[in-house]
């Protein structure tokens, strides 16, 4: 099985000869569905005096538009949009909607409730004084609209996320317009899943106090953050509330989302995972017990910012983090003495400082004792992605080099998940109940083989609900940057392939080899060879990894904050780090392939992920 992947990668050169061939190869229905999003963004309110202009919703709408469009989602974008170009963006996207498919409807902005309805404002909606409740209804956009445009148009899911649950601008001593704060809670219709971005009666942060440099609001920072997890919306949501409350606890703020679900399969924002779950309607009304010390200095370790590090020791003069706080403020006045300039430059790759909840860049740990893969934490960092045209043996589908700021801590799979970890999903019911044949090789602590890019979706998606944590693939640059671990070389070892250091076929395609160390010509147990800097093992050699990414045959255009690319061919799924069966060509660090994400092969496996 093996060899008909290896084989497929010896024909690649003929790839810019046969393009239309090769797209018509790899065509799977599994992502026909049409997926549209209508983001709007109002800040500018021109009847509304300067206290009530906004800053964030601009940055908020553009950043949620980039995000669906990395899912695959056609995005109809509105910034500072009037009524009337609100109700033609929503026309527009109501029409494309198609049967089967996904809807997403992001609205940050002022909102205001009144008799119980809800209503988005537009930018030219009336001035607070001397306007009526009947006024500002006819001329703001109502929620029920936006529900009835959407109803009856076939699509298997319908989201609606408002981060409109600012301080009302229609209510005050002299008006009475609508509740003072939040809006009202709703019962929609069966296929609908809407989030709040805060609760009854609370109101959304802008911003926290002091330098918040972050260009979006609370709630949309954490949003961003999650909305590519393969988890149904109902845990995204969960995890939204424990994040978002937490986040806004720092500043001694209350703000919990709420959301009401009507969904009868599970959802995700990339898509559908039929389940048989029932009609249920949530609105969860506590949030769980949160570390306000750790989630402050999640906020302000990485920061450059003095007073923003002053601002968590004010706070925990004697805590966990205070000495770390201390010794970076310490560094940047002494940086700022010298070059007389409050700035300090970055290094290639960050130290291994304190990290979220204490932990340490190269800790080890599992979220649960029964087959859970054991994770390692990676430090946040920069790197160049991709080879140099002076890398012997290097493929055009590596091109073009382009630097990759990976922001957040990432928790990667200690090795590739393996037999066992996968067994233990199909005993308990998961993994669609799929077993895949080991050919005869070992199963236990070998890494799991004949798996599809859609079968390993099924595992995270199976891992996620049994530790309450959001497990995904990592994407193609967050692989790199994890496989590299610092390094610039062909090889995380150096420049020269080695069986000392990985198991890979021989120097010719396509077939199995012991030499060396590598003692195995098929699949090794995991961990049979030395880690790269960050403690992964085997992240070159043994079994392909299959990545978050849509494949195209180059970067262009390919994000350069780690998020996957939803752009080229979502039929088609990135494979890293070459296999048992592969030549010491496809054995290095910028060597990338795709295949069908239907596809399953004998060396095709995969590893986890979660932002932690």
């Amino acid at each position: 099985m093996g060899l008909l992947h290896s084989l497929g990668r010896c024909v690649r050169f003929m790839r810019s000869m046969i393009p239309a061939l090769i797209a018509l190869a790899c065509v799977s229905s599994a992502h026909a569905e049409t997926r549209v999003a209508l983001v709007i963004g109002n800040d500018k309110y021109v009847n509304l005096p300067t206290s009530e202009q906004l800053q964030r919703a601009e940055s908020d709408a553009e950043a949620v538009a980039a995000a669906l469009e990395r899912q695959g989602f056609k995005v109809e974008l509105r910034l500072n949009a009037t009524q009337r170009e609100m109700n033609e963006a929503l026309d527009a996207v109501s029409r494309r909607v198609e049967s089967g498919g996904a809807v997403v409807v992001y609205y940050a902005g002022h909102g205001v409730e009144m008799a119980g309805a809800n209503y988005l404002v537009p930018s030219d909606a009336p001035s607070p004084d001397g306007a009526s409740p009947e006024l500002l209804r006819s001329e703001s956009v109502s929620l029920a609209s936006i529900m009835e445009s959407l109803e009856g148009r076939g699509a298997k899911s319908n989201v609606i996320i408002l981060d409109a649950c600012r301080e009302n601008p229609y209510s005050g001593p002299s008006r009475s317009m609508g509740g003072e704060r939040g809006l009202a809670p709703v019962t929609p219709d069966e296929g609908f899943f809407t989030i709040y971005s805060a609760g009854a009666n609370q109101t959304a942060l802008d911003r926290l106090p002091r330098a918040d440099n972050n260009p979006n609001s609370v709630f949309t920072r954490v949003l961003l953050a999650h909305l590519g997890d393969p988890v149904p919306l109902g845990e995204l949501a969960k995890t939204l509330q424990r994040e978002v409350s937490a986040l806004a606890a720092t500043a001694d703020h209350k703000q919990l989302p709420a959301y009401y679900d009507q969904m009868q399969d599970e959802v995700t924002i990339a898509g559908l995972a039929p389940s048989g779950k029932g009609t249920t309607s949530v609105v969860p009304q506590t949030a769980a017990a949160v570390d306000r010390e750790a989630m402050l200095w999640q906020y302000v370790a990485d920061s450059n910012d003095i007073g923003q590090l002053q601002s968590y020791l004010d706070q925990y003069p004697k805590g966990t983090f205070a000495g770390a706080a201390r010794a970076k403020i310490k560094s940047l006045q002494q940086a700022a003495s010298s070059s007389g300039e409050q700035q300090v430059a970055l290094a290639e790759h960050p130290p291994r400082q304190s990290q979220n909840s204490g932990a340490r860049a190269g800790t080890t740990f599992r979220d649960c004792n029964d087959a859970c893969p054991e994770m390692v934490v990676i430090p946040p960092g920069s790197f160049t992605m991709g080879s140099p045209d002076s890398e012997q043996g290097r493929f055009a589908n590596e091109s073009p080099q382009h630097r990759v700021t990976i922001g957040n801590r990432l928790a990667v799979g200690k090795y590739d998940v393996t037999f066992a970890e996968w067994d233990a999903c199909v005993a308990a019911g998961g993994c669609n109940g799929y077993r895949p044949e080991d050919q005869g090789w070992g199963r236990d602590n070998r890494p799991v083989i004949n798996v599809s890019w859609d079968d390993s979706q099924a595992y995270v998606t199976w891992l996620s609900r049994k530790t309450g944590k959001q497990y995904r693939l990592l994407s193609e640059s967050e692989w790199e940057y994890a496989e590299r671990a610092g390094t610039s070389s062909a090889y995380y070892w150096g420049d020269t392939a080695s069986h000392d250091y990985a198991n890979y076929g021989s120097d010719t395609c396509c077939s199995g080899v012991a030499q060396g160390r590598d003692q195995w010509v098929n699949t090794s147990p995991v961990g049979s060879f030395a880690p790269n800097a960050f403690g992964l093992y085997d992240m070159l050699g043994n079994v392909w990894q299959w990545t978050q990414d849509c494949y195209a045959d180059n970067y262009n255009g390919t994000p350069s904050d780690g998020g996957a690319s939803a752009t080229g061919d979502c039929s088609r799924r990135v494979l890293r780090g070459g296999s048992w069966v592969i030549n010491p060509q496809d054995l290095r660090s910028a060597s990338r392939d795709g295949d069908s994400a239907t596809f399953r092969d004998g060396d095709h496996g995969f590893r986890v992920a979660r932002t932690y």
